[in-house]
């Protein structure tokens, strides 16, 4: 298999991508000759000016009251071919917000055609990189002022621009969407990070430092006068002096120290760590178990149990621990504790912070932590990215604070700016994001990466996630926010428990607007708590019609299927690891839904004499966990789309446009695709092509509105001389197919074998050079895709055997 994708003018195996494009394997990408002359601007010429001068090895654009200004040149380009240009330019003066437009045409409203050519300058020296079809054979490079007021200049140079030889699809989408991650977590794809920050629970504890910490053996410590060793304890007999024992421990870093008081009888004693300026402990006049945080600083290097000079301690000490806590995070300022695994920010003096460098300056980050309590109202907390501090969280007590934020530097702080404040946080993520929205999806749903193209749709339920926007009729369940990890990776699934209700029902419920006779898919995701079952339904306005199915969450199937009136054309339950599932069902109702409703279950099936609804009696402690419901006018779930107080659009993904009549062979050749459907009754044609551009010539697969059908076809001149089908194969599981096409020889073959006899009768199409995952809007591509390859040159059968084995 290997050898024979060698052979392959074009491969793409869905591995890399950028915004706009999906990246192909083969071929790799080659540069033609430079078409701009004098882009260094060695000498002041073969550039056309407004407003602009050449010198010194550099052209300069001078704006004034944001008058019309550019450097241009003209050059001959390729309609549709790729084309990229790079070029160096740097802001020099004026009023911020300046900002340029490169252009590849001469009309003032025009841009480029696929990239956003407008560039907001800084002082610092930008690289520049575009790359973009042409839109006409003869056009110029324009490198213009884009703003309608205001005076400033900026420098260019060395500009290039040359052909670009590849076979990258151009991609296009326009919204956020969300795929499963090659961790198995379900993840927005303009999320280029995992969490940045390490140690963001507070749960690492180091090593323990103290050697005989119990005092089993007279040895380890060293003892002031007054101080002893016995029977398992670190005795004091009016002692002022210290015991105390040297290790290691470095600056800047914070540990945990405790100990325990036993036998008290007078006076006070602290701990502390000593060597150079100590770290001071409080004084303690009780029997007891304290502990401490210390920040050490240089030279210390021992820690001491102290009495008060003038109240001497006279009692025991047992039980001395100290390990490092907080690893990863610089703390500053004063009192900070670890309580519960939660960090406490105590301010007192002078600022108070912690930080981690894990950022880089201009970039987007999304920024949570639990805010769990704060106890001075009167405290001000900062969230600070880099120079700035661009968030106040002091408002956040008892929720989580998610916000998407820029950063100035690389540091990330949560600080206070005011005397005497208190908060505890805790699960800090930062998470580096992206604007762009047409970042191709490599989903791992199936467990390999795939490229995922789904058509448009819109999750219908307006709080997808936070259940406490639903509905709990008589009180018949309770939803607890924050209770559970999700799918998504973060602590934000929902814990769904039962009343003590005698009439049997556990249900939440979410108004929706539907119509009546039409399929809607409904989906959340769940995970088996202290019960195993639960019922997902569809309900009408005036509760006589229902569709529902049960589920069960610890064996992963689905169980009893209950319709009151309605009908239930599909059901699935699918495995997103870490016990959760997707369960879902395509339902409709001979009358207008108005309800999505989650029923607690006790079995697979019960007592469902009322609209389907599982009934038991509970006692508070059943519960399960959900998380991310969806509500779709499709027969099948799609990926989840996120919302929170409003319908969320995701628009269809759009994949076409590469390869070139180099790459692909118009007399013989082989189309070949590793593709799996989204269901196996499909409401459109969807296609993948090698064509022309027109309708009139090309080698094509489509799926077909038959269940289960794909169809096979050669045009040539307007004229379709192969037409092959076939309804032996699942559609959704994923099929490998070969398209063989040569004069009087087309040949099919799916998994290993030929479909049908070879059709003698085929005529070469005529001018292919372009290969699509779509034709037109109405035959747009829809499944998963693994693999997409052309071969200029006919296989043998035995080739084409093993290609698709």
């Amino acid at each position: 298999m290997s050898n024979l994708l060698e052979k392959a003018s074009i491969l793409t195996t869905p591995t890399a991508y950028d915004n706009g494009s999906l990246h192909s394997v083969k071929p790799v990408p080659a540069f033609g000759p430079e078409l701009i002359t004098n882009g260094d601007f060695a000498t002041d010429s073969d550039w056309d000016k407004l407003n602009a001068t050449i010198n010194n090895g550099r052209a300069t654009v001078n704006v004034v009251n944001g008058a019309y200004s550019y450097v241009n040149q003209n050059e001959s380009f390729t309609s549709g071919k790729k084309y990229k240009l790079v070029a160096q330019i740097k802001g020099l003066s004026g009023s911020s917000g300046k900002q340029i437009r490169i252009r590849d045409n001469s009309s003032n409203s025009g841009g480029l055609t696929t990239v956003n050519g407008t560039v907001t300058l800084n002082e610092s020296l930008q690289n520049i990189e575009l790359y973009w079809r042409a839109n006409s054979n003869s056009i110029q490079i324009i490198i213009e002022r884009n703003t309608s007021s205001g005076d400033y200049s900026f420098e260019i140079d060395n500009v290039s621009v040359k052909e670009v030889t590849d076979a990258d699809f151009d991609f296009t989408r326009g919204s956020a969407a969300t795929r499963v991650n090659s961790q198995g977590l379900v993840e927005n794809v303009q999320i280029l990070s995992g969490n940045l920050v390490q140690n963001g629970d507070f749960s690492e504890i180091g090593s323990e430092l103290i050697t005989n910490g119990g005092f089993d053996t007279d040895s380890n410590w060293v003892k002031g006068n007054g101080w002893s060793i016995s029977n398992g304890l670190a005795v004091s007999s009016e002692s002022a002096q210290s015991i105390s024992q040297v290790f290691n421990i470095e600056e800047g870093k914070t540990y945990k120290v405790s100990f325990e008081i036993k036998n008290y009888q007078s006076g006070k004693v602290k701990a502390q760590f000593g060597g150079g300026t100590p770290v001071q402990g409080i004084f303690n006049s009780s029997n007891g178990v304290y502990t401490e945080y210390f920040t050490a600083i240089q030279g210390n290097n021992r820690l001491n149990f102290k009495g008060q000079g003038s109240d001497v301690f006279t009692g025991s000490i047992d039980n001395v621990s100290v390990k490092e806590v907080g690893q990863n995070w610089t703390f500053s300022g004063d009192n900070f504790s670890i309580v519960d695994g939660a960090l406490r920010i105590n301010r007192v003096t002078n600022t108070t912070y912690i930080q981690q460098n894990v950022l880089t300056s201009g970039k987007k980050y999304k920024v949570e932590f639990d805010v769990l309590d704060k106890v001075d109202n009167n405290g001000t907390f900062i969230v600070r990215l880099g120079s700035n501090n661009v968030y106040d969280v002091s408002t956040y007590e008892g929720t989580r604070f998610s916000k998407i934020l820029t950063s100035s530097g690389i540091d990330f702080r949560i600080y206070s700016s005011s005397d005497n404040g208190v908060i505890y946080v805790d699960n800090v993520s930062v998470i580096e994001i992206t604007d762009d929205t047409d970042l191709p999806r490599i989903d791992y749903t199936s467990g390999t990466g795939s490229l995922l193209l789904e058509p448009q749709s819109t999750n219908l339920v307006t709080y997808s996630e936070d259940f406490s926007q639903w509905t709990n009729t008589g009180s018949e369940t309770t939803d607890t926010a924050n209770a559970l990890i999700s799918p998504s990776g973060l602590l934000n699934a929902t814990k769904l428990q039962e009343a003590n209700s005698n009439f049997g029902y556990h249900r939440l419920s979410k108004s929706i607007t539907a119509s009546s006779n039409t399929d809607y898919s409904l989906s959340f995701f769940a995970k088996k708590g202290t019960i195993s079952y639960v019922q997902l339904l569809l309900i009408n306005t005036n509760n006589s019609d229902a569709s529902s199915k049960v589920f069960d969450l610890e064996n992963g199937v689905v169980g009893e299927t209950v319709l009151y009136n309605g009908t239930l054309s599909d059901s699935k339950i699918e495995d997103f690891g870490n016990g959760w599932y997707r369960c879902s069902i395509v339902a409709q109702l001979p009358t207008t839904p108005n309800t999505f409703r989650i029923n607690l279950a006790n079995a697979a099936t019960g007592n469902t004499t009322n609209l389907g609804m599982v009934q038991y009696t509970g006692n508070s402690n059943g519960n399960i966990y959900i998380w991310g419901a969806q509500y779709e006018a499709l027969s099948y779930a799609t990926s989840y789309i996120p919302t929170s107080g409003s319908s969320v659009t995701r628009n269809a993904d759009v994949c076409i446009n590469a390869g070139s009549s180099d790459l692909i062979n118009s007399t013989e050749g082989v189309l070949y695709a590793e593709i799996s459907a989204f269901d196996n009754t499909i409401a459109l044609n969807r296609k993948i092509m090698l064509g022309d551009g027109s309708f009139n010539n090309g080698v094509e697969f489509s799926f077909q509105t038959t269940t289960n059908r794909m169809q096979f076809i050669i045009r040539s001149g307007g004229t379709i001389s192969m037409n092959i089908e076939t309804t032996a194969f699942d559609v959704t599981e994923f099929n490998k197919i070969a398209i063989h096409y040569k004069s009087n020889e087309g040949k099919v073959f799916v998994n290993g074998n030929q479909i049908s006899v070879t059709d003698t009768s085929v005529v070469s199409p005529i001018g292919l050079n372009r290969l699509d995952l779509k034709f037109s809007t109405a035959f747009e591509f829809e499944g998963n895709v693994k693999c997409i390859a052309v071969f200029k040159e006919a296989l043998t059968d035995e080739e084409l055997t093993c290609l698709t084995s």
